[in-house]
This record gives structure tokens, sequence and C-alpha cells, in this order.
């Protein structure tokens, strides 16, 4: 994803007014820099992506936000302050943010805007609901549970380290399977790629969508699945008895599993969708 383009992309679909001066904050980096890279073309590296999404509570979906609207640090608060009917300071709910109490005096000072994970723990907290998260009937927003820190590999094997997971909102056009029929959401989670063996299809650091609810293995179809303790993102074919996976880049060799190994499907990749 480039800088140019990125501050209207942002601003059109969250209809918030959003400066370079907040890209900056949320990367760490003064607006000038923001604006050089802009009319540079500059392209966005995974870990700025990370940041973005962070700071400003939204998911980059193919260049596009894919989530409601954001929301501001004094918006949130003066409605936190309506519901509980007293004055609510950055100490007080510093403890329930991500992003630590330094981080969020900086939010606060310059009006920035709270992350979705920020926004639901001060919820929990405070015992309130502030934040319309888009359950209105006839809605296309859902949310599905996004592992930021889990990799499933396109090479040779990773391992799950870290379970953490936060929710994100999502169109729900993007559960189709391959026939065209509606995926459940509720069996839908998502989770990063690592290595290039599955480019041009799936880069690394791309997100991608299982299925936990399609776990019957079908030839030709991306699924991803545990091996030997390592979980990786691979095309199926049976051979005989064993599983023959196979990497999109050809560059990797295929690789079999025999039976009666340590194996688990965790479920289908949903097709065509690469986040």
């Amino acid at each position: 994803m480039e800088f140019k383009g990125l501050q209207d992309t942002l601003q059109n679909l969250t209809n918030a007014k959003i400066s370079q001066n907040d890209i900056g904050n949320a990367l760490g980096i003064n607006a000038s820099t923001v604006n050089t890279r802009m009319k540079r073309g500059s392209r966005l590296k995974l870990d700025e992506i990370r940041k973005i999404e962070k700071a400003f509570g939204v998911v980059l979906v193919g260049g596009t936000v894919m989530n409601e609207k954001a929301m501001r640090y004094n918006d949130f608060i003066e409605k936190l302050q309506r519901l509980t009917g007293r004055n609510i300071t950055v100490d007080e709910i510093a403890p329930f943010s991500d992003i630590g109490r330094i981080a969020l005096e900086k939010v606060a000072k310059n009006n920035g805007f709270l992350s979705d994970t920020d926004i639901e723990n001060i919820e929990r907290a405070f015992e309130v609901r502030i934040k319309d998260w888009g359950y209105k009937e006839g809605s296309s927003a859902i949310r599905l549970k996004y592992y930021p820190d889990v990799y499933l590999s396109a090479g040779f094997g990773v391992e799950v380290q870290d379970e953490h997971f936060e929710m994100t909102v999502i169109d729900e056009r993007f559960l189709t399977s391959e026939r065209g029929m509606r995926v459940r959401p509720e069996y839908c989670e998502i989770v990063r790629v690592s290595g290039q063996s599955m480019y041009p299809e799936y880069q690394h650091g791309d997100r991608v969508i299982i299925d936990k609810n399609d776990k019957n293995l079908t030839d030709g179809q991306i699924y991803a699945i545990r091996y030997e303790g390592q979980c990786y993102i691979k095309e199926i074919n049976r051979a005989g008895r064993k599983i023959k996976c196979i990497s999109i880049n050809k560059e990797y060799e295929p690789f079999f599993i025999e039976p009666d190994v340590d194996f688990e499907v965790f479920g289908r990749i949903l097709p065509r969708i690469r986040l």
C-alpha cells in the first residue's frame, strides 16, 4: 500500500478528518516526512501498516479501510463521562489501554484516534457501551477474531507462540466459499502469512481468513494445517494414503505427510481473499 492516497482513503471511509500530523503521530515521524513520502509515492512497510491500524482502530484491506467510523479521543471521553456522570482522566483509563499511559497521553493531547481494542477494554472496565459496533439489521459489517502474532508459514513452517487476538471489522461479503455460498462468520478467524512459497497468490504479511468449519480436505484447495508442531498454508492434494502439500511458488518443492503422524487441519483458506 502506498502513502499516496492514504490520507484521503482514511478520511473518506472513516468519515473523520485525518491530518498528516495524525498519520505522523501513529508512525512516530513528523508531518513533513509524511508529506515527502506521499509526494514520492513511497510504500508503507508491514510494521507501518500495523501502526496505522492500531492508531486508527482500523484494518487496511487491500488498501481500503474496512471498518466503521473511527473515534477520536475527545468524542470517546465525552461520551464516557456522560454515561458515568463524572470526569474521567487519562490515568483512569490508561490501565485498560494496550498502548500505555505515555502514548495515551499523546493521543489525548492531539485528540487522536483510539483503537477498537482500547475502546472495548475501556467499555468493559466501566461497564458501558459507547461505540456502535455495527450489529444493525441489514448491516454488512461483521466482527472476526484477528490473531496479529499468529503466522501460517508459506515456506518451511512456523510455531504458534502467541495466540493474543483482537476483534476486527470486515465486510461480510468477503465470507464466500469457492461455490459462492455464504460462510458462517462464527467459524472464521484471521491470521497472517509468513514467507513467499505461496507467491503470487499470498505474500509475506498478508492476512487470510480461515473457515474452521471446513476441514474436509479437497484436492486443489488451500488449507491452514499443522504438521509436526509447525503451521503451514498449502494447497492440498491426495496421493494415495499420503497428503501432498504444494506451494504455488514453484521454487519450493512439495512435501508429503505420511499417515498416522502429528497432523491437524485448522480449516480452509477462503478463496480470492488477501487482506
